[in-house]
Order: C-alpha cells, then structure tokens, then sequence
C-alpha cells in the first residue's frame, strides 16, 4: 500500500484553542414535544449526541472523515489537470492517518486522535470516476463542559470525480461507540451511546466543498448514568450551509449545525 503526503486538519495549538474559543456546539430544539413520563434520555439530549459524535469539530467523527474525502477527490482533480494521473493511481489501495494528543496542560483541556483511513481509485480509460473509502478512528477529548471517547469505523464510497461533475455523491456507512460525560453546573451525567449512521447520495460541491443536501437514516442507542436503556431512530436531512434537521420517528425534529473545516 501507498501511503500519500496529506496536510493535518489541526495542529495541536490550534485545536487546544479550538477548545477554548468555541467550547462545545449544542443541537438546538427545532420543536419539542410534551413527553408524559421523563425517558432515560430525552430526545434534546440524544440530538445533541448525534450533533457532536458527527459533527462537532473537536470530535474528529464523521465530518472529518467526509472532509479526508473530498480532498482526496480534489487532490486527483488537481492531478488530472496537472496531467499526472497515471495507471498506478488506478485499482491501487492508499492510506493516511491522522494522530496528534495533547501535551500536559491545567487549563483541563485535552484531546487524542488516532485515525486511519484507505481508499482504492475506480478509473475509466484511466479517467477518475470514484473511490472506496475506510476509515477507523479512536478518539478522546475534554474540554470544560463534556468529555467523550469513543471508537468508530466507517466505509463509503464517492463518485463524481469526472471533470464535468460539480457535485461528488457520497454513500456512507458510520458506526460509533462511545461514552459521552455532560458537565452542567455541579451536575456530572455519563451517557454509553451506539449509533449507526447510513447516507444516501449525500451531495458535495466541489467548488466549496460544502455539503448541499442528501439524506441518512441514524439510530442511537445506550445507557444513561442509572443504566436505563435509551433507544431513537430518525433521519438527517441536508440542508447546506453546514445544518441539517434531525427527525425522530414519532417525536421532535432537530437542528443540528456544524462548522466548515477550510
């Protein structure tokens, strides 16, 4: 396998003052309804769940490994315009990883992430159509208001790498497991969360690598601090602009918001 030169999203300065600027972003209640009896997790706190082990930019999860995509598919638009694709790029598995921990510090801030992550290139008459893509990663971090860990794996595919597509077509698997500690005031709560995430035809602009729309059916599931078991499935919807609306089945509907990585 060939492993190819590719820039870190983040230095480690720059993450630890991530941590500080930004702090934790939260999923807002789109619309919330009455619940009769208290759940073991309440359908706020499982979107905020799925808001960071996604999306949020000190988790590293599945945005991150979204943005490895795109710019592996842009690194070979570059390389066919440069003229540099060649039939080695072709049928062949490549790989990169991603790991950076945090040095010892007091302000309580703290990360470690260890990504890995492969691809194999389709080509057409040694023209770029699509990749597989693999990916595992095992991350924790801390900042002031939560602290995760948490292991995940996904696999997915990207098409549209021809020159006169605008758009790639991600297909994805993502599968998460992890704990997931909310600090509130003197109140500490401990969630253990599954969740299974699976996009269909989730469309990226090349031009600013941005989301646009797309679909994925999520579903998480787990304990909460007394052990009480918590179970809700929904679908995500695209709506650009890095927000999409999180929809449980037979319950509330979720914004969910994120930041670009540029």
């Amino acid at each position: 396998m060939k492993r190819v030169k590719f820039p870190l999203s983040r230095s480690k300065s720059a993450i630890l003052l991530m941590f500080v600027a930004a702090g934790i972003s939260m999923a807002i209640p789109a619309c919330k309804k009455d619940e009769s009896t208290a759940p073991a997790v309440s359908q706020e706190d499982a979107s905020t769940m799925v808001n960071e082990s996604l999306f949020s930019t000190e988790g590293n999860g599945l945005q991150f490994q979204t943005d490895n995509a795109v710019s592996v598919a842009a690194n070979y638009d570059g390389a066919r315009q440069g003229a540099k694709i060649t039939s080695e790029d072709c049928g062949i598995k490549k790989e990169n990883s991603y790991v950076v921990k945090s040095e010892p510090n007091t302000s309580g801030l703290s990360y470690s992430y260890n990504i890995l992550w492969n691809w194999t290139l389709t080509c057409k008459e040694s023209e770029p159509v699509s990749f597989a893509m693999a990916t595992t990663a095992n991350i924790s971090y801390t900042t002031k208001k939560v602290s995760v860990v948490d292991s995940s794996v996904a696999a997915f595919t990207v098409s549209g790498l021809q020159s006169d597509s605008a758009y790639l077509l991600i297909n994805q698997t993502y599968n998460h497991t992890g704990s997931y500690t909310i600090t509130s005031g003197d109140t500490v709560s401990t969630y253990h969360n599954t969740i299974s995430y699976k996009s269909t035809d989730v469309k990226v602009s090349k031009a600013t690598r941005m989301i646009v729309s797309g679909t994925a059916e999520v579903t998480i599931s787990g304990t909460n601090a007394k052990g009480q078991v918590f179970s809700y499935s929904g679908t995500i919807t695209y709506q650009g602009s890095y927000k999409a609306i999180f929809a449980i089945k037979g319950g509330s509907s979720f914004n969910l918001t994120w930041t670009g990585r540029q």
